[in-house]
């Protein structure tokens, strides 16, 4: 017998209440916890696709572990950077703006957006473990190779803070006279770089963070990187367009190149003295020659980069694209450069 109308409508009615949670569960199933590397049109790249806007990036290359920044949310994700894989995502109390990882893979410490704290990620359990108040308006962060100290950057303080990466409490702080935005160490962990607002590049002996020299290379500072086979800073300046390698233990620029397109942010291949600057306005990755002292070319990008790592286990170059919710991954032995691109300004 055929049912009546009231019944078909009781049926279909259980029918949705019934089906509701298995959509549910195959909606989250079907999220990026399946992403994959897939190849792109352009030799020796491939492209990891569906993560949430990713702009700040850090590598623990010796334990396989990418850690990706939203710029759209609060919002951490870890990703496997040979499979692509993403291992888990962590919410925040606000947009990361910078971070770094351990060398195990295994603790992240993240500056949000306008907070004065420093968020504490623990990988394996996927949580918050811990926020540090250190106060003012924190920016750049840096973290020793071996993990004994992180440092931040104050922008409304003009100040620099060393913590304890265990127990977050200040070990020392340092007024400065300019605006720190960019830090990295140098010369094995033995200096610590700052990259002002301002335009210079100051160098702080690491231990006892006395001055060792302080160099105006023109403009604000937008990138740091330590090249340890020529004993150099690379640092790139976005208004000026340019890079520059600095010899910070006697004070002066030891070369300036032009990098049309305004650089935003530099990372390196320290074995073959190999420099990447991406840029905003031609959406591309510069690659430049740090012992030649030139640009050879660049690497094109379908949208503007916002952070880069390189990869020191696979060689290869990692750059996320915020707009595209996209990680492009790049074999400089496989991907064909072009030319240097000349902006009419």
């Amino acid at each position: 017998m055929l049912p009546n109308l009231r019944q078909l409508h009781h049926f279909l009615s259980a029918m949705r209440i019934f089906a509701t949670p298995i959509l549910l569960v195959l909606s989250l199933c079907s999220g990026s916890a399946g992403a994959a590397w897939v190849s792109s049109t352009v030799p020796g790249q491939s492209v990891l696709s569906g993560i949430d806007s990713p702009n700040a990036v850090a590598l623990a290359s010796g334990a396989r572990i990418l850690v990706v920044g939203s710029s759209t949310q609060a919002l951490v994700t870890s990703v496997n950077p040979d499979t692509g894989e993403v291992i888990a995502k962590i919410a925040l109390s606000g947009q990361p703006k910078a971070l770094a990882v351990n060398s195990s893979g295994t603790r992240v410490y993240v500056v949000t957006a306008g907070s004065g704290n420093i968020l504490v990620l623990d990988l394996p359990s996927a949580k918050v473990v811990a926020t540090w108040p250190i106060g003012g308006e924190l920016s750049a962060l840096a973290l020793k190779s071996d993990d004994s100290e992180v440092v931040v950057g104050d922008e409304s303080g003009k100040r620099i803070v060393s913590i304890n990466p265990v127990t977050g409490g200040i070990n020392k702080q340092l007024a400065l006279t300019e605006t720190a935005i960019q830090l990295a160490y140098g010369q094995t962990d033995t200096r610590l770089l700052i990259g002002t607002k301002q335009g210079n590049l100051t160098t702080l002996d690491a231990g006892a963070w006395s001055l060792v020299s302080n160099v105006h290379i023109g403009s604000r500072v937008h990138g740091l990187a330590w090249w340890q086979a020529g004993g150099l800073a690379a640092a790139v300046q976005r208004d000026q367009d340019g890079m520059s390698l600095v010899d910070v233990e006697r004070g002066i620029i030891v070369w300036q190149g032009l990098i049309d397109g305004r650089p935003s942010g530099i990372t390196l291949n320290p074995l073959q003295g190999t420099a990447y600057a991406s840029t905003l306005d031609d959406f591309s990755a510069n690659v430049v020659d740090l012992g030649g002292q030139s640009v050879k070319g660049r690497y094109t990008l379908q949208s503007p980069a916002g952070g880069m790592a390189f990869d020191s286990t696979t060689q290869n170059l990692l750059i996320t694209q915020p707009k595209n919710n996209q990680i492009v991954r790049i074999d400089p032995a496989q991907s064909p450069l072009v030319g240097e691109l000349q902006l009419n300004k």
